[in-house]
């Protein structure tokens, strides 16, 4: 995801210093939490957390995937 969307690194959790003190985050959760001028991305993030078996959920939008 960082690779296509660099610019969410920094609302992307748990952040590399969160998985350096706890390294089981990153099979637990991923939360994004997208600025307004982000939420173009959110129809795309949500494909591919559907593509990959993973649960997403869109406050603004009110949707689940």
């Amino acid at each position: 995801m960082l690779a296509r969307w660099p610019d969410i690194r920094d609302v992307l959790e748990p952040s590399e210093h969160d998985l350096t003190d706890s390294p089981e985050d990153a099979a637990k959760y991923v939360l994004l939490t997208l600025s307004v001028h982000q939420l173009d991305h959110l129809p795309e993030l949500l494909a591919v957390a559907k593509k990959n078996g993973l649960v997403g959920f869109s406050g603004v939008a009110g949707e689940s995937t």
